[in-house]
């Protein structure tokens, strides 16, 4: 439904509309005067090439790959596993499954702003860290308690890597900046949201919670890789 809407809505002029206005208002539009003509000249193949012979895009798309895999993996079963494994009720399971949202806009804003001073990778990597520890703790969730506790600290690093692999695709790439973050999304999100679910499934029911969370901190140690050549896009000042 939202790509026959972007069809019939999102036109060449609807757009031309939208930065007119930002325009008139005296406000920043998206697309800078150096980049309009160009961008407005371009395909949408050529953008979605662009973005896909970009390395970083490529990378990138690998990363939240695992990010996402990761995410699915652990929040699809909490509830399951809160009920199931700790013998909590369903709606108490259902609200401390949610624990994480408490923070998740603080990650957001945190390493979001510091992925603009200290850079993209430093971040990324910290968030990746972060990430690998509240997996492997989620092993240990036996009480409600343990629970708030390690999923509130989840939240710190939840929704943390997406708005930064957002800059670091605007930085790498700002003439397909819309390309490259609707190929990350529809790439990395859509196959791991179509597999993460049958396998995980398979793996909790055939071996159990901790080998699941064993294999979801092998996925996040796994996307250290594609980070690792990811070329870093904000100049750090040296002191």
């Amino acid at each position: 439904m939202i790509l026959v809407a972007q069809l019939i809505i999102g036109t060449r002029k609807n757009h031309q509309k939208v930065n007119d206005w930002i325009v008139d208002n005296k406000l920043t539009p998206p697309v800078t005067e150096s980049l309009k003509h160009t961008v407005e000249t371009s395909s949408v193949w050529a953008n979605a090439a662009s973005c896909l012979k970009n390395r970083n895009c490529q990378l990138a798309i690998l990363l939240i790959f695992g990010f996402t895999w990761a995410e699915m993996g652990i929040a699809n079963f909490l509830t399951l596993q809160l009920t199931r494994e700790v013998g909590l009720d369903l709606s108490t399971a259902a609200i401390i499954s949610g624990a994480s949202g408490l923070t998740g806009w603080i990650g957001q804003i945190l390493w979001g702003s510091f992925s603009d001073v200290k850079g993209r990778k430093r971040s990324l990597g910290i968030i990746l860290a972060g990430w690998i520890l509240a997996a492997a703790l989620c092993m240990f969730i036996h009480s409600a308690v343990l629970g708030w506790t390690i999923l509130i600290f989840w939240g710190l690093f939840r929704n943390s890597p997406y708005p930064v692999a957002y800059a670091l695709l605007i930085d790498s790439s700002p003439r397909a900046a819309a390309s490259s973050m609707g190929l990350m999304i529809g790439l990395a999100v859509g196959i791991a949201g179509i597999l993460v679910a049958p396998v995980s499934g398979w793996i909790i029911h055939s071996f159990g919670f901790t080998v699941h969370y064993l294999v979801i901190v092998a996925v996040l140690l796994m996307s250290s890789l594609p980070l690792w050549f990811i070329k870093e896009t904000v100049t750090l000042k040296k002191a």
